[in-house]
Formats: C-alpha cells, structure tokens, sequence
C-alpha cells in the first residue's frame, strides 16, 4: 500500500503531494487542480513550494515533466478537507497523521542519538589529545595527525562520506558512537599499560575492526 511520504526540507517536514493520490484514490493532476486554485490560501498556512520532475509516460513521446507540491503539514491537512470524506479520503487522513507523527519521532530519535554521538565524539577527542602528548613525549613529531588518522578510520571502517555526519541517521551514529567509545578505551588502556604509541594506535584500529561485524545491521 502507498504511504504518504513526508520529508525534512531545511528543517520543516514537508509531505509530497504526489503521495496523496493514490491514498485519496484521484489522480495527482486533479490534487494539483485543487492546490493551485486554492493557492493563496495555502500560502496563508506557510511558503508552498512547487517542484518538477521528469517523467516517462507508456506510450508517450519524450519526456513529460510533472509538477508536485511539498506541503507543510496545516496545508496537507487543509488540501484533504477540499474532499468529501470518502472511506479513501478518511484513510489518507489518518496515513497523513501517522507519516507526521513518524516523522517527528524519527527527528527525535535522530537528536537522541546525534547528542549522544557527540558525548562519545568529545571523550574520545580527549583521550587523542592525551595520546598526542603522549606521542610527542615518545618522540613522535607528527602526533597532531592521529586526530585525522583516527577520523578517517572510523568513516572508512563504517563507509561514512567525509562530511557526512550531520545527515547521518540514528543507527549509523549510534554506530559511531560505539566505535569511538571502542577507540577512546583501548586509547586509555594503551596508554596506562605504557605501550608505545604506534602500538597504542593500531591496536585501537585492530579492535574498532574486530567491532564492526558485532554492530547491529
């Protein structure tokens, strides 16, 4: 079954006017009639941006290009009481319910764990910092770099893009967490038994990897 499909656009969730139709059981060029006649009291519920996508139509020539609405959710609200209350339309209501309250429960659980990830993220940048003296008292005169090298592997061993984290989802940043958690300990363990620095380091790497295939998938 279809589902209403709302996404986070700059921070508002907004809800996809193409999935509205099939849940309505009217065709999307016919909602579209209704937003556009309706328009300005849309705009009274907030900005309505329209977007376009090109599409293959059987048996048509070319490209066609569809237009869609990303409604907030008063204006998602606002467009289902343009219909009669048919048991498709009763329905649509209450996927539009849940799709929002879904939403918002997945940016809460995001949060959640993008503020946990940083509590991990900050105690393992303190036992580097350590291990960069530490390093340096050993002689090292590139000990600076671990806090790179230590970031790299950590992305590398989970497939994380550089620069990706803050989009990241609550299950890879708790995964994160985890193998930083993994790091900061073997860190402190290495450096309390008194290894050498280079050691210290790797065996944080070998242990991270060892993590990885017990992480939940």
């Amino acid at each position: 079954m279809n589902e209403i499909s709302v996404i986070n656009l700059s921070g508002e969730l907004r809800a996809d006017s193409r999935t509205f139709a099939p849940k309505m059981d009217i065709r999307h060029r016919q909602l579209m009639d209704n937003i556009r006649k309706y328009k300005s009291k849309f705009e009274e519920l907030g900005l309505l941006p329209f977007e376009t996508e090109a599409v293959e139509e059987d048996g048509a020539r070319g490209i066609k290009y569809q237009q869609y609405a990303l409604l907030n959710e008063d204006q998602a609200y606002f467009l289902l009481t343009l219909s009669r209350n048919t048991d498709a339309v009763v329905s649509a209501k209450l996927a539009l319910v849940k799709a929002f309250r879904n939403a918002r429960g997945q940016i809460a659980t995001n949060e959640v764990a993008r503020m946990e990830g940083k509590i991990a993220r900050l105690e393992e940048t303190g036992a580097i910092r350590e291990l960069v003296q530490y390093a340096t008292d050993q002689g090292s005169q590139s000990a600076k770099m671990y806090y790179v090298n230590i970031t790299k592997m950590t992305n590398k061993l989970l497939g994380i893009e550089t620069g990706k984290r803050d989009t990241l989802p609550a299950d890879v940043l708790s995964k994160i967490g985890m193998v930083e958690k993994m790091v900061d300990i073997t860190l402190r363990d290495g450096m309390k038994a008194g290894l050498p620095y280079k050691q210290i380091y790797e065996l944080a790497k070998e242990r991270s990897q060892q993590l990885i295939p017990l992480l939940p998938q």
